[in-house]
């Protein structure tokens, strides 16, 4: 009998803490689960391109690697190098690659995720001056 009670005990402690577990599985399940897959156009892979450069032309520590990365990018998209990748994820991936060939940055990484929304580029450029970027 006593045995009983404790398997029972133990069936009831699973079942509770699996209802309080479950919400949170499935909410983060809808934020890191699969997401859709975004077939990319030429458009929006040229919108990207174009925003990483200047992304970078604006924020990056080394003006000339920025430049030196924009000219390589802008010069495999007209070669066509970019013309097959129709998946985000895919395009973050090989851009990555791109980039780090030229700047050697471990520490550059492109991503991509089909929800996110970059707010217009109302940061302005780099700061110039210690004050200016703490201001920041």
């Amino acid at each position: 009998m006593k045995r009983k009670s404790i398997v029972i005990s133990c069936l009831l402690v699973l079942a509770v803490s699996g209802a309080f577990a479950i919400p949170g599985l499935q909410r983060s399940w809808q934020k890191n689960g699969p997401q859709p897959d975004v077939a990319l156009d030429r458009a929006m892979r040229l919108k990207t391109i174009d925003t990483l450069v200047a992304r970078l032309n604006n924020h990056y520590v080394f003006p000339d690697k920025a430049k030196e990365i924009g000219v390589l990018l802008h010069q495999r998209e007209q070669e066509g190098k970019y013309d097959g990748i129709r998946n985000g994820y895919a395009l973050a991936r090989q851009l990555t690659v791109d980039v780090r060939g030229v700047a050697k940055d471990v520490h550059m990484k492109v991503g991509f995720h089909p929800k996110l929304v970059l707010p217009d580029e109302a940061d302005g450029p780099a700061p110039t001056s210690q004050a200016e970027w703490e201001q920041q």
